[in-house]
């Protein structure tokens, strides 16, 4: 398990506790002084769009945009693929082979 979002709140670490499916654990630190709530679970992509993370809704609306063949924002998609890119080095994840196929 790793950290995968990080809270102000004991609820906002439950709820996304629950969006998760409850496959995970909440843990406390202090840090510079605050209290923060830390959400460990074993990162997915999944879990990361429950969570409404690293603009992955934005991405799949992009992607359908260009596989319907109908107009798409292309560098806003370059960017947020390349951002993905590293996020997926971050947590050790696959780059969905959709993200990245080049449509026809």
């Amino acid at each position: 398990m790793r950290l995968i979002a990080s809270f102000n709140t004991h609820a906002e670490a439950e709820t996304a506790l629950r969006k998760v499916n409850g496959e995970g654990q909440i843990m406390t630190e202090i840090i510079q002084g605050q209290l923060v709530f830390a959400l460990l679970a074993v990162p997915t992509w999944s879990r990361l769009a429950l969570l409404g993370q690293y603009n992955l809704d934005d991405v799949r609306s992009l992607l359908t945009l260009r596989t319907l063949g109908r107009d798409y924002d292309e560098s806003r998609l370059q960017q947020l693929l390349d951002n993905l890119n590293a996020v997926a080095k971050t947590f050790d994840l696959d780059m969905p082979e959709e993200w990245t196929a080049v449509s026809g």
